[in-house]
This record gives C-alpha cells, structure tokens and sequence, in this order.
C-alpha cells in the first residue's frame, strides 16, 4: 500500500490524520516541521504528501516549494482548515487541496486519486523505458 507523509505542526492532527488512515492500509509517517520533513522525504520515500499551509516557523508555501524542486513527481495535497486559498497562484504546483473535517471521507478519496494516478503514471513510464529499451537492442 501507499506510504504518505503527513506534514503538520499541531501533534493531534498528525495522529489523528494517520490512525485513519492506516485503518484504510496506508503506510504513515508524520512530521511536525521542515527540518523534519527533510530527513523524512529521503528516509520515508512517500508516495503523496499531505502539507498544512500553516507551520510554525516556515510556511507550506515554502515547503510545497521545497518538495517540487526536489522531487518534482511526488503528489502533493494541501490538507488546511482554510477554504480561501484553493485559487492562490502560489499552489499551482498542488495535486490536490483538501479542507480539513472530521469527516475524512474527501481526503481518502482524494488520496485514492493521487495514488492512482501516480501508480497509472509510474507503469506508464516503465513500459516506455521497456520499449525504448528494446528498440535500443534491436528487440
């Protein structure tokens, strides 16, 4: 199953957030902070991340920044108690942005979504190279 990176600086948020969605049979890891988040992109290898716009200290906008630069195909959900900012130039490079609820149905949805796609995207580029692979060798 997936592994998501739950990016959050309110501790309860985390734990709530991951115990669902390990009860849907991902695999989580949560972090607090950008120092945090760092060791855990290389450690942890996640498949989507879920990033809080507000942190203290460095903002999700700067972190959202951050992870697109250095990994530019890993999926990125903003998960924000804030409706306003789902048309802010500065998330163009989001996947997705979900308002937090106590409902979590639209944020395993949208999770579902993103794995999806990333998976459907990751065997496309696998056949690819397959096939250029072949044709190089003559095959």
């Amino acid at each position: 199953m997936a592994k998501i990176l739950i990016l959050d600086d309110q501790r309860c948020i985390r734990e709530l957030v991951s115990e669902e969605l390990r009860l849907e049979g991902y695999e989580t890891s949560s972090v607090g902070n950008s120092e945090q988040l760092q060791d855990q992109l290389l450690q942890f290898q996640p498949d989507l991340v879920l990033l809080d716009l507000f942190l203290d200290g460095a903002d999700g906008f700067s972190e959202l920044q951050y992870i697109k630069q250095r990994y530019p195909r890993l999926p990125v959900v903003i998960l924000t108690a804030y409706d306003t900012y789902i048309d802010d130039p500065r998330l163009s490079q989001v996947d997705g942005y979900v308002v937090k609820s106590t409902d979590f149905s639209t944020l395993k949805q949208k999770i579902v979504e993103m794995v999806a796609s990333r998976h459907v995207f990751e065997r496309r580029c696998e056949n690819v190279l397959c096939v250029e692979t072949q044709n190089t060798l003559g095959v």
